[in-house]
């Protein structure tokens, strides 16, 4: 992947990648289906996964405090405030 952006800051920069020939003809047909640009159809696709990731990473955490707090025999809020208080 080659990036290229000028030494000024920039919104946007220019990325050129390889891909197999199969795939780019599945991206091309896809884009052309949601009416979308090729450019635009990956950016979206990209801040797709992106936020993707975020809300996986997110439900994790979330996870991991809900067995803590089991663990801790904290099922309520009420629960809560009595261990904090304490």
């Amino acid at each position: 992947m080659t990036i290229t952006a000028s030494a000024q800051a920039k919104k946007t920069v220019s990325v050129s990648l390889s891909l197999p020939a199969n795939l780019a003809h599945t991206i091309e047909q896809l884009a052309e289906n949601d009416g979308k640009t090729l450019d635009k159809f990956i950016v979206d696709a990209l801040w797709q996964l992106r936020a993707e990731r975020a809300r996986n990473d997110l439900a994790k955490i979330h996870e991991g405090w809900h067995l803590r707090m089991m663990r801790l025999g904290l099922f309520s809020e009420a629960d809560l405030w009595r261990y904090l208080e304490s």
